[in-house]
């Protein structure tokens, strides 16, 4: 599974501290938050120690690659009768039609925007965490079967096709 950034114009992020020991960085894509425990004198910033400041630096420059390029990952289907749907009167709602005798319908999160193409699916988001766990649910209702190859994998997967049984003559 391969998540590629896409850049987008290069705009101003802003990193901002606020007192209960949360970090907001408000970038082009959107707001992000996460908790890092540290304390505050006037504007200086002290972590308690040498591995959290090293944590905060590596989340924050994830956050940050994501809120400037975010990430994008495409599904696609293999097999007859596979294949997903969007609804236009509810915009977070995808049906996914699987090939079983019901329809599915996944409610997506705001932070990810996706795109219907009858056999493929996009989505984009400047979260990698929740980018990658809402495709493998996805993928996950169909995976790929590895004797034939029909059902959901990445657009980048590859599959090795197992033999069948060989026939005794």
């Amino acid at each position: 599974m391969i998540f590629t950034p896409i850049r987008i114009k290069r705009k101003r992020f802003h990193i901002f501290c606020v007192k209960n020991k949360l970090f907001v960085i408000k970038g082009p894509l959107g707001n992000l938050t996460f908790r890092v425990p540290f304390t505050r004198a006037g504007r200086k910033i002290f972590f308690f120690s040498k591995a959290l400041a090293n944590m905060f630096l590596s989340r924050a420059r994830s956050l940050l690659k994501g809120l400037i390029y975010g990430y994008f990952v495409q599904l696609k289907t293999e097999g007859v009768g596979l294949k997903f749907i969007r609804f236009y009167s509810a915009p977070r709602l995808l049906s996914l039609s699987f090939g079983y005798s019901h329809t599915i319908l996944y409610k997506m999160p705001k932070t990810i925007s996706f795109r219907c193409l009858k056999y493929r699916l996009l989505l984009f988001s400047p979260q990698l965490t929740t980018l990658s766990t809402h495709a493998l649910r996805i993928r996950n209702y169909r995976p790929s079967d590895p004797y034939k190859g029909k059902g959901v994998k990445f657009s980048t997967e590859v599959l090795k096709i197992k033999p069948g049984k060989q026939r005794q003559r």
